[in-house]
């Protein structure tokens, strides 16, 4: 969704093709860092809850795909803020 944020941002503005390669690029670092940040909360929280009842894990569970969700559209939202800022600075 970085990625996709980016390129949306890229082509609003009708920038030239240094724009959509450093758009793709800003899109690309970002989604690594969400992907990784999104990982590491799971193995956490996986971890957590081998030892917790099954109403916790599914309340634990529930909880985790909402924020999966708001993470991802926040992904979105990030990615075309950031191409959009480094587009004006340059």
């Amino acid at each position: 969704m970085p990625v996709a944020g980016s390129l949306a941002s890229a082509k609003l503005a009708k920038a030239g093709i240094g724009s959509y390669l450093s758009a793709v690029i800003i899109g690309v670092v970002l989604a690594v860092g969400f992907t990784w940040a999104m990982r590491t909360v799971g193995q956490l929280v996986g971890a957590h809850l081998k030892e917790q009842p099954m109403s916790t894990r599914e309340w634990y569970a529930r909880a985790l795909y909402l924020g999966a969700m708001l993470w991802i559209v926040l992904g979105l939202f990030l990615g075309g803020f950031a191409a959009a800022v480094i587009r004006r600075l340059f």
